[in-house]
């Protein structure tokens, strides 16, 4: 069984690919808003730096691969927090957690 990271696992594609990936047999660590196993906010700096805390927790600080989905589609700063930082930050975040 592969752990992964799924970002904005709580609706959208972000979901349906946690569910798919549950389906597989693999372990799903979701990270959203609300509804999801890390609860944060990827648009300011606690949420990213929280992020890396709890999947570190949860994962026993081993992970298989990370999917950054979470994503606004709408004209407005938080779109640039979540869309470009919260990315950036969660793959630099969390890469030395990958396997190797």
């Amino acid at each position: 069984m592969r752990t992964y990271v799924v970002t904005g696992a709580a609706s959208g594609i972000g979901k349906a690919t946690a569910d798919l990936l549950v389906e597989r047999g693999d372990r799903v660590i979701g990270v959203d808003l609300h509804d999801s196993d890390v609860e944060v906010d990827l648009t300011t700096t606690e949420g990213r730096e929280r992020l890396v805390v709890e999947v570190n927790r949860l994962s026993g600080g081993r992970i298989d691969g990370i999917l950054a989905i979470a994503g606004l589609a709408v004209p407005a700063p938080a779109t640039v927090g979540v869309n470009y930082f919260g990315m950036v930050a969660t793959l630099e975040g969390l890469r030395p957690l990958l396997l190797e």
